[in-house]
C-alpha cells in the first residue's frame, strides 16, 4: 500500500484553505520549523513543496524540492510500490 503524509510548517487552519484539502487521503501534520532537525527540514521561504519517498522499510529513498510533474512523481513512485523492501 501507499501512505501520503503530508507535513507543513503552515497551521491546520490554513492547510485547510487547499481546494479539496478535505477530499484528500492523506494523513496530516505540522512542523515546527523553530525546533526541527535543520538536517531534515527546509522551510518554505527556500523551497516549497519538499516531498520525501520512504520505503516500506522505512528508509528515505529520495528527496524532491520544488514541484514535479505527475509522470516524473509516478515515475518515482511506481518502483517503490513493487518494491519488497
Amino acid at each position: 500500500g501507499l501512505v501520503v503524509v503530508a507535513l507543513s510548517d503552515e497551521p491546520l487552519e490554513q492547510q485547510a484553505k487547499l481546494p479539496g484539502w478535505e477530499k484528500m487521503q492523506v494523513v496530516r501534520g505540522v512542523v515546527d520549523g523553530a525546533t526541527a532537525d535543520p538536517a531534515l527540514y527546509v522551510p518554505g521561504q527556500v523551497a516549497r513543496p519538499v516531498t520525501h519517498l520512504i520505503g516500506r522499510d522505512g528508509v528515505l529513498r529520495r528527496t524532491l524540492v520544488g514541484e514535479a510533474t505527475y509522470e516524473r512523481f509516478a515515475e518515482l513512485v511506481r518502483p517503490l510500490l513493487r518494491s519488497r523492501v
